[in-house]
């Protein structure tokens, strides 16, 4: 190198004792180090770059069970087109007044209940037997059910993988004492999967008043 000439010519000016590096010398070797430094800096951002866009495009297309909640990474036991599919099946059992083979399918042990009067029902065995109070003794007949819309979104809340909010039409009458209830109304259904099933799930629909 140029500059390595240079010093040996110094050296024989008697500039500098030998052994002893010139400021040029100190100089060029903290402008490679930072320059080293700067490459690897660089190079990992890429890396990370890439990782991070190989991450969501394997998101994206479910090809890895990921999400992004709160920039921290949760694994997911389920795909977005899984839970689609789950939740196609669990419309369908609905239309086809089939409830309860949906709730044995896709609901927790533990899950929780919450109906549009605020009751609370815990545990799936509780869930069975009020939905067999509904279906054999108050219910008359079951017209219509059905979805309006239905909409899935990737839970901030780390307690839950989904959340997934559906809006149902209901037609049906009831038997409560001596009264006969007509019920035509919406249900906003709001339910949170766990681990690939449903753990908690609210109603929201008009109060029907019966005394």
């Amino acid at each position: 190198m140029t500059y390595g000439r240079s010093v040996t010519s110094s050296h024989r000016c008697g500039g500098h004792k030998s052994g002893t590096a010139t400021p040029n010398k100190r100089l060029q070797r903290t402008a490679l180090h930072a320059a080293a430094d700067a490459e690897r800096y660089a190079a990992s951002i890429t890396a990370r770059a890439q990782s991070e866009y190989y991450l969501w495009d394997a998101i994206v297309h479910s090809r890895l069970k990921f999400a992004l909640n709160s920039q921290n990474l949760t694994i997911l036991l389920m795909t977005i087109e899984e839970l689609q599919a789950a939740l196609a099946d669990i419309n369908n059992l609905v239309v086809t007044f089939q409830t309860s083979v949906a709730l044995e399918k896709y609901y927790a042990e533990d899950t929780v209940m919450i109906e549009g009067d605020g009751t609370i029902t815990t545990g799936k065995e509780a869930c069975r037997q009020g939905r067999a109070i509904f279906f054999n003794e108050m219910l008359v007949e079951f017209r219509e059910s059905r979805l309006i819309s239905q909409d899935i979104a990737v839970s901030a809340d780390h307690s839950y993988d989904f959340v997934v909010v559906s809006n149902w039409y209901n037609d049906f009458t009831i038997r409560y004492g001596e009264q006969i209830i007509d019920n035509k109304s919406n249900q906003l259904s709001i339910g949170y999967w766990k681990d690939g099933l449903v753990v908690k799930e609210s109603y929201n629909y008009p109060v029907i008043s019966m005394t």
